[in-house]
C-alpha cells in the first residue's frame, strides 16, 4: 500500500501539464514518478505512456526496478515484453514504454497520452523537445491570392451555406485588397467566422482523442499584410486568435519568406518577427518566427539576426534540409551589441 510523504502528496495533487518533483537520494522520486505512471495509465484505459531516463542503464536499474517492484507489491496483473521494452496492464490495456532518452531522434513519432523522466537535470532539452511535440495549423487560412474570377471563397459548401444564412448569394470579391466593410461586414464576417469553426472543429477532434495536445499556429504576415491586404488580413486573423486567451493555441509563430527572400528588406522581417506581440496581444514567450532558407541569394545571416533582435521565443529555419544541401555556415551567426553611455561631463 502506497503511503505518500507530504512532498509526493504535493506531487501527485498538482494539476499543471508539467509538474516535477526534485530532492536527494532516498527522497522517493522514483517511486513517485511509477505511481503517478499507474496512475496515469488507470486514467488513460487503452493508451500509450512512457517512462524515460537518460540512458538505458539508468532506466533499467532504476525506474524499471522500481515500477515492477509497485505492480508485484499491489497484485496488478501486467505482462512484461522483454523485446519491445513494454508493460502492458491486465486490468487496462494501458501500454507504458520504457525508452533512455539519450538517442532523443528515436523519440519522433510516438503517440502518448503521458510521459514521466527520471533524473530530468540529465536529459538533453531536445529529448524534451521531441516528447513536447505539438500539432501545428500551418498557414490553414482562406487562399491568399485571386485568379480570374477573383478569391478562392466560392465552392459549392461556402456559397450554400451564405445563401442559407443571408438569403443572397455571397459578395464577390476580387483582390486580397478589397475593403471587407462591404455590406456591414456581413460577408467578410462569414468567412472569417468559418475559417475559426473549421480550425475549431480540428482542435475538438484531435483533443478528444489526444487531451493535453498543443496546437501552434503558423501565421504568414506577408500575404495578409493589413496595409495592402486588407481583406486577406480581416478574414484570416479571427479575433479570438489575435491574443492567446480563448484562442486554442498554446503558441504563434508568424512568419514572411518574401520579406527576408524576395525584398530582401530586414525591416519587414524585424517587424514580422514581433508582429504577434508588438502588434497583436500575444505574449514574446508564446511567439516564434519562420524564416525561410531556400532561394539563391537568401540573405539568411541577416535575416536571423534580425529576427533574434526581436527577441521571439524561438527563430525556425524552414527548412533544415536546405542547411546541409547548401553547406550553410554552422553554429549560426551572432553578433555582439554594446553601447556606451556618457553624461558629457568629461
Amino acid at each position: 500500500m502506497y503511503d505518500p510523504l507530504p512532498s509526493q502528496k504535493t506531487f501527485h495533487a498538482s494539476e499543471a501539464r508539467f509538474k516535477g518533483f526534485s530532492g536527494p537520494i532516498g527522497c522517493g522520486k522514483s517511486q513517485a514518478l511509477c505511481q503517478e505512471a499507474i496512475r496515469l495509465s488507470y486514467m488513460n484505459p487503452g493508451r500509450l505512456g512512457l517512462l524515460g531516463a537518460p540512458t538505458y542503464p539508468m532506466l533499467r536499474d532504476a525506474t524499471c526496478a522500481t515500477l515492477f517492484e509497485i505492480l508485484d507489491k499491489n497484485e496488478i496483473p501486467f505482462e512484461h515484453n522483454k523485446a519491445e521494452n513494454t508493460v502492458i496492464l491486465g486490468d487496462t490495456g494501458s501500454r507504458i514504454l520504457f525508452r533512455p532518452v539519450d538517442e532523443f531522434e528515436r523519440l519522433r513519432g510516438t503517440n502518448l497520452a503521458w510521459f514521466g523522466l527520471d533524473e530530468l537535470t540529465y536529459t538533453q532539452e531536445a529529448a524534451w523537445l521531441r516528447l513536447t511535440a505539438r500539432l501545428q495549423c500551418g498557414e490553414v487560412l482562406w487562399w491568399y491570392f485571386a485568379n480570374g474570377s477573383g478569391m478562392a471563397y466560392y465552392d459549392d459548401d461556402t456559397q450554400s451555406a451564405f445563401q442559407t444564412a443571408y438569403g443572397r448569394p455571397l459578395a464577390r470579391f476580387l483582390t486580397p485588397n478589397d475593403d471587407p466593410s462591404l455590406n456591414g461586414f456581413v460577408d467578410a464576417n462569414f468567412l472569417r467566422s468559418r475559417l475559426a469553426s473549421y480550425v475549431r472543429g480540428i482542435h475538438t477532434y484531435v483533443a478528444g482523442r489526444h487531451p493535453g495536445v498543443w496546437f501552434e499556429l503558423l501565421w504568414p504576415l506577408d500575404v495578409n499584410l493589413p496595409e495592402t491586404k486588407r481583406l486577406n488580413w480581416y478574414v484570416n486573423l479571427p479575433p479570438a486568435w489575435m491574443q492567446k486567451t480563448g484562442s486554442e493555441f498554446a503558441s504563434f509563430v508568424c512568419e514572411g519568406f518574401q520579406f527576408g527572400g524576395i525584398d530582401r528588406n530586414v525591416d519587414e522581417v524585424a517587424r514580422c518577427a514581433a508582429y504577434p506581440f508588438a502588434e497583436l496581444k500575444w505574449s514574446s514567450s508564446d511567439c516564434g518566427y519562420l524564416m525561410g532558407l531556400f532561394n539563391p541569394g537568401w540573405p539568411w545571416e541577416r535575416e536571423f539576426l534580425a529576427s533574434r533582435r526581436q527577441r521571439p521565443s524561438v527563430v525556425k529555419m524552414w527548412a533544415y534540409d536546405q542547411i546541409c544541401l547548401y553547406g550553410r555556415g554552422v553554429p549560426l551567426p551572432s553578433e555582439s551589441r554594446t553601447s556606451t553611455l556618457t553624461d558629457g561631463s568629461e
